[in-house]
């Protein structure tokens, strides 16, 4: 079920950023399931259906039934995690710079609205069913979250938790 227009409004402030327009992925990724395929993934889709109880706490909206976690909860969840991870007192609120970070690990960042108006949205589906199937390199690159240069395990077979504490590990 695609989230209300205030939910999906506030999930868009957590992360926007000035620059291009980004209104098609992100109703694409809000009409899209996040699915997984490593036991404990699962976490992280809770992780983001967790986002729907904090909007009704911050808001006192109450939203009915949405189904479970769509791609953009999720992706918005593991940025959290991320900035609760990596917590800078200067900077406390990074979250949309972590969200950014692996929108552009993914290849996300390439599906503006004047991209996917030009070419369609077969290329930014494409995109989330590499991650979401895991049909990315063993290190990570292209496609995944966390892509890890010399990495000893083949990431598509850890789970997200664990990928994104080794990324962090070495890129922080």
């Amino acid at each position: 079920m695609m989230p209300t227009n205030a939910y999906s409004q506030w999930l868009r402030d957590l992360v926007e950023r000035p620059g291009p327009f980004y209104d098609s992925l992100y109703s694409l990724m809000c009409h899209t399931k996040f699915r997984y395929t490593v036991p404990n993934d699962n976490n992280r889709a809770e992780d983001g259906v967790a986002l729907r109880r904090r909007f009704e706490e911050e808001t006192s909206i109450k939203l009915p039934y949405l189904g479970e976690c769509c791609v953009f909860e999720f992706m918005i969840g593991v940025a959290i995690r991320m900035n609760e991870t990596m917590y800078d007192h200067e900077n406390p609120d990074q979250v949309s710079d972590w969200f950014w970070e692996i929108m552009e690990n993914v290849g996300l960042h390439l599906c503006t609205d004047e991209d996917i108006y030009e070419y369609g949205v077969v290329d930014c589906v494409t995109l989330m069913d590499v991650l979401m199937d895991r049909k990315y390199s063993k290190d990570g690159f292209g496609g995944g979250l966390f892509p890890i240069d010399l990495s000893h395990t083949d990431q598509r077979d850890v789970e997200v938790w664990y990928q994104m504490m080794e990324y962090l590990s070495k890129h922080k």
